[in-house]
């Protein structure tokens, strides 16, 4: 009965407009999609799901890609391991070539083991909500209270309807992980809200020992931490930093034996420092290979065909008609030795990359680039913020500039495309690449164009990629309003708090 009225008391008033229970009118506006809880985020997938599937033909299956767990039975076996075999657990890869999930466990683990030693005491968060549950208890005992004190008074009769304890109605919802009861919910006024967010940040799920099934989890309303890894983002910070003016950056070799120490040093859990004694190129080099060598790719295999299919080219003889009139045709090259070349070859060509004419159009494909992103794993989808965000500033720097003073600053000359064109295959591929292919394998030609697209499309926009735009954010709370009033009621006023 509750819920009902609470259902009630939100209305939707059209143009993505929601009124509150406070009757406070609440517009939505486009937000990044990491300030989204971690319910939001899943409901986010599930409606970018049913949108592809109905206003979109991309000519292929279609699935929400599951994050690869590390098998609980190895991990426990690990854990009963002797002292005398823990350190072949230590030698253990803790970074390159395990799944993205296990890398982001493994940096939390480390984080703990780094961290100074907290006294013991209460979780903070825990002590506010327990004085934001005490304050919402005082104000249901006044409203209690008043109301039996009116009730006394007045001259009719009224059965008792005042809920024991005992009953149903009264025993409170079960209490979400790393978040506030939702019995509780809107009890809270915009302050205590406020106040209570900013408190609260949830980890992951994945840290979860006992998992139930997607369906059952208890979803935390508060946003999850930013899931990218501790190797990634020294490499993306330290290149912001000090690689951005550097000609041929991803491009130009490195030493081989500097990144092999690198990589062990990260694998062995040390707390690895880049500053600028370490070479641009290296660390370049160095990210290149954590992203090569994932188990399954950032954007995964199960997405593989429907991210090529958003490219998909009405006029693609004409990649054939190039590449075979090219003198390099009959070599066998590396899989990245071609690309580079084909950048290089054709980057000024406007009829090699203008010439294929789009099924869809530019906005169509954006629109199912981010709907796509939106069923990624949160571990895939901010791990490719990250790196989009560092490739989008290296692109900005690819000319030549002049400073304040009038000085000329010699651009780093890679663009969005020359870019796109190197990390293209390690972000999106089938299976592991083949060390040599033959050029003129029309149908591989074609996809590596379409990777190539896909990744400089991506790079091009990053800006607005991950912002959910407010149609999308409209159909979550719809799916929320059926089964969860009240949380639709915090989700609003939380988000009037973010746009005031």
């Amino acid at each position: 009965m509750g819920d009902r009225l609470l259902r009630l008391s939100i209305t939707y008033l059209g143009d993505f407009t929601w009124n509150s229970v406070s009757g406070r009118s609440v517009g939505l506006k486009p937000v990044p999609l990491q300030s989204l809880s971690e319910l939001e985020r899943v409901r986010l997938q599930d409606v970018a799901f049913r949108r592809l599937l109905r206003d979109r033909d991309l000519g292929c299956h279609i699935t929400i890609p599951k994050s690869h767990k590390p098998k609980k039975s190895l991990r426990k076996k690990l854990d009963s391991l002797s002292k005398e075999k823990s350190k072949d657990k230590e030698t253990m890869p803790q970074v390159f070539g395990i799944p993205l999930s296990q890398v982001i466990s493994n940096d939390r683990a480390h984080k703990q083991r780094h961290d100074p030693p907290r006294e013991e005491h209460s979780d903070p968060t825990e002590l506010m909500l327990s004085f934001l549950q005490l304050t919402s208890s005082f104000k249901r005992a006044n409203k209690e209270l008043s109301s039996s004190t009116s009730s006394l008074s007045s001259t009719s009769e009224t059965p008792n309807e005042s809920p024991l304890p005992s009953t149903p109605d009264a025993v409170p919802r079960t209490r979400r992980r790393g978040g506030v009861s939702v019995d509780c919910i809107t009890d809270l006024d915009d302050n205590q809200s406020r106040l209570l967010e900013a408190l609260q940040l949830s980890l992951p799920e994945e840290a979860a020992g006992n998992r139930k099934k997607r369906h059952d989890k208890k979803l935390s309303l508060n946003p999850i931490y930013r899931q990218v890894p501790r190797a990634v983002d020294s490499c993306c910070q330290h290149l912001e930093k000090y690689g951005l003016q550097t000609v041929g950056i991803f491009r130009v070799g490195s030493s081989k034996k500097r990144v092999r120490q690198l990589r062990e040093e990260f694998d062995q859990g040390w707390e690895v420092h880049l500053d600028e004694e370490h070479s641009v190129h290296d660390v370049a080099a160095l990210l290149k290979e954590f992203l090569r060598d994932l188990p399954d790719p950032l954007l995964t295999r199960e997405l593989y065909t429907a991210f090529i299919n958003t490219m998909r080219e009405e006029n693609t003889h004409t990649v054939y008609t190039h590449t075979k009139t090219t003198p390099f045709t009959h070599l066998l090259l590396g899989w990245d030795e071609f690309l580079v070349l084909l950048s290089d070859l054709f980057e000024n060509d406007v009829n090699f990359w203008a010439c294929f004419s789009a099924v869809l159009d530019y906005s169509d494909q954006e629109s199912i680039i981010q709907l796509l992103i939106f069923l990624l794993p949160p571990c895939n989808s901010d791990t490719l913020q990250r790196l989009l965000c560092l490739l989008s500033t290296v692109a900005a720097h690819a000319d030549d500039s002049l400073d304040n003073e009038g000085q000329e600053i010699t651009g780093n000359k890679m663009t969005s495309l020359n870019l796109a064109t190197i990390f293209g295959p390690n972000l999106l591929h089938k299976q592991k690449k083949d060390k040599e292919f033959a050029v003129e394998s029309f149908a591989r030609a074609e996809e590596s164009t379409a990777i190539i697209s896909v990744v400089q499309r991506m790079i091009n926009t990053y800006d607005t990629l991950f912002m959910v735009p407010a149609d999308l954010q409209n159909e979550v709370l719809m799916s929320l309003l059926e089964t969860d009033p009240d949380v639709v009621d915090y989700l609003l006023r939380r988000k009037a708090s973010q746009y005031s």
